[in-house]
């Protein structure tokens, strides 16, 4: 029992072990640290308007924030892809800006204090978008930051964005890194025959005098920019709702009938986390939509987005049910939006407890036998990237790219440290523990350590030795 208790908390605090028969020197990756922030960004107003033919699109967004420290004058934005037209003041004033391969740097008409607000907004454009995924360490079949879907025999055409882990930059300029949150509303002019999805509440949809629609998303609680997403396409809207809650589902017209076969668990297995928890889910509403190019999903907050494939008939849905992929997303709606990470060695805490959470439901939706199954898969897979691959600590700060960060350590490993962590605790304690962890820190970055200190403060055990 007491190897079991310090093996849970290495793997929750930053050790530095020494990697053991691993194939990749993941130890050659570059350090990283937290990135240092000089301002805190309350809101961004983005306005995106599409030219399907050309692949291209225009661009606003009017950012409001706040300066960390007195005798701010200049600063830089993360903003890759497409090109900067402008930038204004509130007054209208043009601002000078210097754009680089991966930022824009802004100088300010005067210099502001600590205490102070600005805003600003930028214009920009983007032609012939094509973004290579596999340069940022992601597979090539993952559509980074914003794509242009030609229609196939699969899916319709549409547009989406895809901003995890790094690709907001790609579609807005932003401060694109986890340790900052903000509000931000989402306008997006579209075909009339397409519907458009961001986070949030719907606000308005209006006509333009061009005949395109503009659809107003508004997410009024603060999240990171990992978390922002824009769809549009001819999808069909199924409704469903969690009390007083609307949960929706955005799918192809071709796959309508057999949409809420995959789907209909869902205000299920959200009450089901809110159990889990002790927390009620926090957001305004929980659509799903589905797009092409991935075959898991993304947990954009109130608007997750799913692999079409999700969405199976009849026969397919008994072998391969889609219930526990969408009780993972789910889960990130409280581990990995609610609470968020300071920065990519942190990434367990938003897979760790989805991947756990998608264990917990597995044995409450399908008994004993299944849970077993479950969790054994689960040991399988971490065994084989740590025999065939590397091993380190969960929480490791190298690496080349954040996706480098999500592997079998930080799904498969961590979710099953974490149902050793509920044996060491108990049930009640461990529920204890996850609920004290999201009321202190909701909205807000976090790190290992601030789990090991819900713990304690919660259950009144020591796990830092």
């Amino acid at each position: 029992m007491i190897g079991v208790r310090i093996l849970a908390i290495a793997f929750l605090l930053s050790l530095n072990s020494t990697a053991i028969a691993q194939t990749i020197d993941i130890y050659s990756r570059p350090f990283q640290a937290e990135r240092t922030r000089t301002f805190d960004v309350l809101h961004y107003r983005v306005h995106l308007i599409f030219d399907e033919d050309a692949k291209s699109f225009s661009g606003s967004n009017t950012i409001t924030m706040t300066p960390l420290s007195d005798s701010f004058k200049e600063l830089s934005l993360d903003a890759e892809t497409f090109v900067v037209d402008s930038v204004h003041n509130a007054a209208g004033e043009v601002l000078s800006f210097i754009q680089k391969p991966h930022s824009i740097q802004v100088r300010l008409s005067r210099t502001y204090a600590y205490t102070d607000t600005l805003q600003f907004t930028v214009y920009y454009h983007a032609s012939n978008v094509d973004i290579d995924s596999e340069a940022y360490g992601m597979s090539a079949s993952y559509d980074l930051g914003i794509d242009f879907k030609d229609e196939t025999d699969e899916n319709p055409r549409l547009i989406n964005t895809l901003s995890f882990p790094e690709g907001a930059r790609h579609w807005m300029p932003s401060y694109d890194h986890p340790n900052d949150r903000a509000s931000h509303e989402t306008l997006l002019t579209v075909r009339p025959e397409y519907k458009a999805l961001s986070n949030g509440r719907l606000v308005s949809v209006t006509e333009e005098e061009s005949g395109l629609m503009t659809w107003h998303w508004h997410q009024e609680l603060p999240h990171p920019t990992y978390l922002y997403v824009a769809v549009a396409g001819p999808y069909v809207v199924l409704e469903d709702s969690l009390r007083s809650i609307p949960v929706n589902y955005w799918v192809y017209p071709k796959d309508v009938d057999n949409a809420m076969r995959s789907f209909e668990r869902t205000p299920e297995i959200l009450e089901f986390m809110e159990d889990l928890y002790g927390v009620p889910y926090p957001w305004i509403k929980f659509d799903q939509i589905t797009i092409p190019g991935i075959g898991g999903g993304a947990e954009s907050t109130t608007a997750t987005v799913l692999g079409h494939v999700t969405i199976h008939d009849e026969h397919a849905e008994q072998d391969y049910p889609s219930d526990w992929l969408v009780a993972h997303e789910a889960a990130h709606h409280w581990f990995g939006n609610l609470v968020t990470y300071r920065d990519w060695s942190q990434t367990w805490i938003s897979e760790s407890f989805a991947t756990w959470s998608e264990y917990a439901w597995a044995c409450h939706a399908h008994g004993s036998d299944e849970c077993s199954v479950n969790l054994q898969s689960k040991k399988d897979a971490y065994f084989r990237e740590a025999n065939d691959r590397y091993r380190r600590p969960v929480v490791f700060e190298h690496w080349q790219y954040p996706n480098q960060n999500f592997d079998r350590h930080t799904y498969q490993k961590g979710a099953v440290i974490l149902e050793m962590l509920r044996g060491i605790l108990g049930p009640v304690n461990f529920k204890r523990s996850i609920q004290r962890f999201l009321n202190d820190h909701a909205f807000k970055p976090v790190h290992a350590y601030d789990f090991i200190t819900a713990i304690k403060d919660a259950t009144g055990q020591n796990m830092e030795w």
